[in-house]
């Protein structure tokens, strides 16, 4: 077993699922490219997908992702946990997202990172407005895994059936484009070189 402290995953889909460990991501400030996901408050989506898109890396055979993935909220309060709902969503993909605080953009050293992905068009706006010199660098999470810019929404109510439907989405959108992800922070990387 795997003894990596930040991240869980699952192994099965049944009732008996078991969590363990997974690997924990490069350091900030390491020369591996970076990507930050941004939602509003970075309590429910950002968090999700952060740890979805981890754990799919993973699930790829990098244990030591060359990538680090990171969080953060356009309009965060720094330090609060994730809401239950998304805890709960989390753990029905073996993902313990208990450790996670929250943080604002302006916490998180936008100019790490290689690639800012959000959750919907208006925290794009808002990123490039605030931070112009960022723009060719930020986009949403579905232009990044598919071309085509849509909004991942905040769940409704903040409900469990609605988080719930989220983390599901999310995983989806993920999965299907994380090969297209991988390109676009590879050209993202090279772009920040040249």
């Amino acid at each position: 077993m795997l003894q990596l402290p930040w991240l869980r995953m699952s192994l099965t889909t049944d009732s008996a699922t078991k969590v363990f460990p997974l690997s924990v991501h490069p350091q900030p400030g390491s020369d591996a490219p970076a990507i930050l996901l941004v939602c509003t408050a970075n309590r429910i989506r950002s968090p999700l997908a952060q740890y979805l898109l981890l754990a799919l890396l993973h699930k790829q055979g990098d244990d030591q992702p060359a990538w680090r993935v990171e969080s953060a909220g356009v309009w965060a309060q720094e330090g609060l946990p994730v809401l239950r709902g998304a805890y709960r969503a989390g753990l029905a993909y073996g993902l313990d997202l208990s450790r996670h605080r929250s943080r604002s953009v302006m916490a998180a050293g936008l100019q790490e990172f290689a690639l800012i992905l959000t959750m919907e068009a208006k925290h794009a706006a808002t990123l490039c407005n605030e931070f112009p010199a960022l723009a060719p660098r930020v986009l949403t999470l579905g232009e990044a895994v598919s071309g085509s810019a849509f909004d991942i929404a905040d769940p409704s109510h903040h409900s469990a059936r609605a988080i719930q439907a989220t983390a599901k989405d999310l995983a989806q959108i993920l999965s299907k484009g994380l090969g297209a992800l991988q390109q676009r922070l590879s050209a993202s990387v090279l772009a920040r070189l040249e």
